[in-house]
């Protein structure tokens, strides 16, 4: 199915720029939602940067449902189409992808990466694509998911009570026995790999709202990708992950 089907829009190459360069103005004017529009027409067209800026915009978590795997077919997309930026980074992504990228080469990344009131999108897509693929890649996983659950379900934070609810996981499956990670185990180590990711967040000085709905979206993601991911809620971005 064409991402960007149902566009009333019809291209020329003018009409094209038009609406890529209305979007960018609307993200000048941090209008999401009218530069979500006019770069969708834009990129349906076949805009390059469209289609990097949606990348850009659908990873940062300023939209509601927070929808990774579109950035990264935005990315990709961009990336084919010869954008320099999204082709001069798109290994970042393959390797997330074929989870070879690493945990600590993206706690390296998350490290230098400057704070922001919002996610970087590259770390974004990156990092939640690469736990996925990872976890998938040695069977672990369910484990992963019960650990960070049981461990998030003790926290006194609204938003990540929220965020337990929005899952829909049943709480049995997160309790006692399932979420004793054995040392040294591929779960165990990619838990690990979740804690430095955290701990690099802080360290760039992100505030603890951003790193906590970081390591959530990561744990919803994965989530996502398995059959409990009938029973969760779309992904929310920053804004909304708090205020539900």
């Amino acid at each position: 199915m064409n991402l960007f089907q149902g566009s009333w829009f019809k291209s020329t190459n003018d009409s094209i720029e038009s609406r890529y360069q209305q979007g960018v103005s609307y993200l000048k004017a941090n209008y999401h939602s009218g530069a979500d529009r006019c770069l969708r027409e834009a990129a349906a067209g076949g805009h390059a940067s469209a289609l990097y800026n949606l990348a850009i915009l659908h990873g940062c978590g300023v939209l509601s449902p927070y929808d990774l795997d579109f950035a990264a077919t935005c990315y990709y997309k961009a990336a084919k189409l010869g954008h320099p930026s999204a082709a001069k980074s798109v290994f970042m992504l393959e390797a997330a992808d074929r989870g070879g990228f690493g945990s600590d080469n993206l706690a390296q990344l998350a490290a230098k990466t400057p704070p922001d009131r919002w996610f970087s999108s590259i770390l974004m897509i990156c990092a939640t694509r690469y736990f996925s693929a990872v976890s998938k890649l040695h069977g672990a996983t369910d484990l992963v998911i019960a650990s960070e659950l049981h461990g998030a379900s003790i926290s006194e934070c609204p938003g990540i009570l929220s965020f337990i609810e929005r899952t829909g996981v049943p709480t049995s499956l997160y309790s006692d026995h399932r979420t004793y990670l054995e040392p040294g185990s591929a779960a165990d180590q990619i838990t690990d790999g979740l804690n430095s990711f955290s701990a690099a967040l802080r360290a760039a000085g992100n505030e603890r709202m951003l790193w906590i709905a970081a390591r959530c979206t990561i744990v919803g993601y994965m989530i996502s990708k398995t059959s409990l991911g009938d029973s969760s809620k779309p992904l929310l971005g920053l804004v909304d992950f708090y205020n539900q």
